[in-house]
């Protein structure tokens, strides 16, 4: 899964094309969370979304369930995300890298995880435009999670390499899965941070510098 991450992208590498006109009224933090309006790039451009994806046929933002994963492995059926899927409204979310907590005795140690070689990580995701009061959301497609970063949890997000974008947002339904499925998984870094990200308001460089206790 993925429910918080990075997004002060500096380094855009092989990214800056796509990723150099960042929208307006979207956060920019060192702990995004859920609910929170961040940068998403579609094949129309950029926008400012809400992370949490509004199902199309709701009337109001979800209370009674968290919109903001969707499993590669159920997305297809699933209500809330079914139309976006079949419509083929794909997006891209960049990010610095993500947090997940893993269980260490009584402690739930949060770990900082990134790119190895610095660039940033580019999630695959879902959308559905705004209508009346409700905003444009969206929401992270994630998978089985690699094997240098399952022992801390078994979800992550996809991603997707830059080679890979214009595959994303112009394949066909019949396609995409099987694309998906055969993408390269980015070499990820792994390591402990701070127990301060806990805190949804906490924000700063600091969050994901290594932690040695």
């Amino acid at each position: 899964m993925c429910g918080r991450f990075a997004n002060h992208i500096t380094d855009m590498r092989e990214w800056e094309d796509l990723l150099s006109h960042w929208p307006a009224g979207a956060s920019v933090s060192y702990n995004i969370a859920p609910s929170l309006m961040i940068p998403v790039f579609t094949a129309e451009g950029s926008a400012a979304m809400r992370w949490g994806l509004i199902p199309n046929w709701a009337n109001e933002i979800p209370r009674k369930f968290s919109t903001y994963n969707a499993r590669l492995e159920t997305v297809a059926g699933k209500p809330a995300y079914r139309h976006a899927w079949s419509h083929g409204q794909r997006c891209l979310i960049p990010i610095l890298g993500y947090y997940e907590w893993r269980q260490e005795g009584k402690l739930k140690r949060p770990y900082f995880i990134r790119s190895a070689n610095g660039s940033p990580l580019v999630m695959a995701g879902l959308w559905e435009p705004g209508r009346g009061e409700l905003p444009s959301s969206c929401t992270v497609i994630t998978t089985e999670a690699a094997p240098d970063v399952a022992y801390i949890h078994p979800r992550m997000p996809l991603f997707v390499g830059r080679d890979g974008v214009d595959d994303w947002f112009a394949a066909g339904l019949g396609r995409v899965r099987t694309m998906l499925e055969e993408w390269p998984v980015p070499v990820l870094d792994a390591y402990p941070v701070s127990t301060a990200v806990n805190k949804p308001q906490a924000d700063g460089a600091h969050l994901i510098e290594r932690s040695h206790i």
